[in-house]
């Protein structure tokens, strides 16, 4: 893949986000102070989480390990980026998942870390179809499942299909609506920072 195809990637996320939320992103400019940078300077895929000090917030994301295999990858490393965490990291999780601790590398252990109810959006029910959801073997060794499904979900009939979205489910894009003012109702389109890249919220 070139490097022009890997951009055009980048480009087809954020225009996929932009499509379903009032985010608009744009090519960063001299003066910018805050800004996603995009590089492949380490292996894997991996973003800071949301709005820092300032300066660029680094989304990593490495096409030598698949991480611009398509649309999916970058959005997801965006959705980080926006400040949105893991799905199976809410504070709710053990009433629909397991994390079974003993068949996940001690270097990947993080990602399945359990977080307080004020990192999540309590409004909103678990989402197995989140962008942001593990599989339910990933980073698990040898093939082994990270996590199971709890009895209470037994409504999910397909646990291939957890964890495998392809793009943002109607939560995830109706969290941004949320935790972005999407829904205010906005006399004139208002102008303000999105972690990294200035960003219109327009209200129609």
């Amino acid at each position: 893949m070139s490097a022009t195809d890997e951009e055009g990637i980048i480009i087809e996320a954020m225009d996929e986000i932009s499509a379903e939320t009032c985010l608009t992103f744009r090519a960063a400019e001299v003066g910018d102070n805050d800004y996603l940078s995009f590089q492949q300077l380490q292996s894997g895929c991996f973003a800071e989480l949301g709005y820092g000090s300032g300066g660029a917030r680094v989304v990593n994301v490495n096409s030598l390990d698949g991480c611009l295999d398509d649309t999916t990858t970058p959005i997801h490393e965006i959705m980080h980026a926006l400040g949105f965490e893991h799905e199976q990291s809410r504070y709710d999780r053990d009433l629909y998942v397991e994390v079974q601790w003993e068949n996940i590398d001690a270097a990947y252990k993080s990602n399945f870390n359990k977080l307080p109810r004020t990192y999540a959006f309590p409004q909103y029910s678990f989402d197995f179809n989140s962008v942001m959801m593990y599989t339910l073997d990933a980073f698990g060794r040898g093939g082994r499942p990270s996590m199971v499904l709890t009895p209470k979900k037994a409504n999910v009939t397909d646990e291939y299909a957890v964890g495998r979205a392809t793009n943002m489910s109607t939560s995830d894009i109706d969290r941004i609506f949320s935790a972005y003012g999407c829904y205010d109702d906005y006399e004139e389109p208002y102008v303000g920072r999105m972690n990294g890249r200035t960003h219109r919220l327009t209200i129609f």
